[in-house]
Parts: C-alpha cells; structure tokens; sequence
C-alpha cells in the first residue's frame, strides 16, 4: 500500500511540477507557497531543501531518484554548486536541447524511461546520473513520459494513451501496469501528482475515480 494525501491550495494541481523528490528530501523553489512546502515535507516524509531558482516549477527542470539527481542545463550554476555541497548524492547537468528533464524523464531507482527523442549521449548520461538501467520508449501518444505517467519503486501508472504494447514492455520490466488519469481526465499525471516510495499527494481537482485507479497499483 501507499499513503495518499491529497492537498487543497492554490498550484497543488501542479505538484509534481513544483519540486523533484525521493524518499529523503524535496528540492523546491524558494519562491513557492511555503503551505505547500511545509506539505510536502510532511504529507512525503522528506526534508525540504530550497534553491534560488528563477522558476516556481523546479520539478520541470529536474529529475531524481534515491541514487542521484540530473539538472536541466539551464540551472544556474549557483544552484547547482549548492545541491553538489549539500547532497549525498550523485548530482549532474544533462546538456541537452531537450531540457524539460523533468517532463522527459519518468525514473525509480532501478530503470529511468525516457523521451525516445533524447540520442545516445543523452542516455548514456541519464544512466550514469541517476545509476538506472535507461528505456527509450514512449507511453500511448506521449514522449514526454515524465509529464504523464508516475513512476515509484513499487509499480507504475500510466496515462490512458498507453497501448497493450506498452503494458507488455513494461512488464518486461517487472512492473505491473494500470491506466489511470488525474485533475478530471487529465492525462498529465505526473505533473499533477507526486510520489515517492510511499507516498503520493494529489491536488483538489483529482477525482475519487481517479485515486481510486491510482491507488489500484499500489495495493
């Protein structure tokens, strides 16, 4: 099972594009609600860590795991000299035109999926920084598989676009598919939600239905 708390404030529909998260620590903006930061380390278990980005949607702009964290290449350098001193983890800028990481990187600690758009480089760099086997696919209509799909150590879900072949590559993977969608029909689940190992929070527009297919992946 997983809890699943759900968070009724302004830009909570947009969690998962607020902040990049494992099972010990959020990085957010420091310019974001504090409600909703102060949140996220309760309703996740997590410490808050905050840099001074130029953007609310950290999360758009980063992608982390329990093994390591990757940056967009337009994190500045202070920051991300900042998360090398104050993280225990691998920390690493991915140069790349596709710089949306966080919308193109869909990872647990073991297989990072990826926008298939991102070349050989690119991938062999995801690997490396987040210490993941990497699949190159897209999920139903979507490449960008971070923005729309959710993704923990436990299993996987999937937006409503995905096809059987899909469900049957990723369960190649020991995942055990299941479609779902959030914000009322909404198939960017990943940057409507965020979860961790054990945890998800949800925003308010989040439908019963809809957590209740969530939840049908972790039971």
């Amino acid at each position: 099972m997983i809890d699943i708390h759900r968070l009724d404030l302004p830009d909570a529909d947009f969690i998962g594009a607020l902040t990049a998260v494992n099972d010990s620590i959020a990085i957010v903006s420091s310019s974001i609600n504090q409600k909703i930061a102060n949140s996220i380390a309760e309703d996740m278990s997590v410490n808050i860590l905050s840099v001074n980005a130029d953007t609310d949607f950290f999360g758009l702009f980063s992608k982390m795991n329990n093994n390591g964290l990757i940056l967009s290449n337009i994190i500045d350098d202070e920051i991300y000299n900042q998360l090398k001193r104050e993280l225990s983890i691998n920390v690493s800028i991915l140069d790349s035109k596709i710089n949306a990481v966080g919308a193109n990187i869909l990872a647990n600690d073991k297989i990072a999926i990826v926008n298939p758009s991102y070349n050989e480089r690119s991938r062999r760099a995801i690997a490396d920084a987040l210490d993941t086997e990497v699949i190159s696919m897209r999920i139903g209509r979507f490449k960008t598989v971070g923005a729309t799909n959710l993704l923990n150590n436990k299993n996987i879900v999937v937006n409503n676009t995905a096809t059987d072949s899909d469900i049957e590559i990723l369960k190649s993977y020991g995942l055990d598919p299941v479609r779902a969608s959030s914000n009322g029909g909404s198939f960017s689940l990943g940057l409507s939600l965020l979860i961790n190992t054990n945890h998800i929070i949800i925003g308010r527009s989040t439908t019963g239905y809809e957590v209740a297919k969530i939840l049908e992946a972790f039971d």
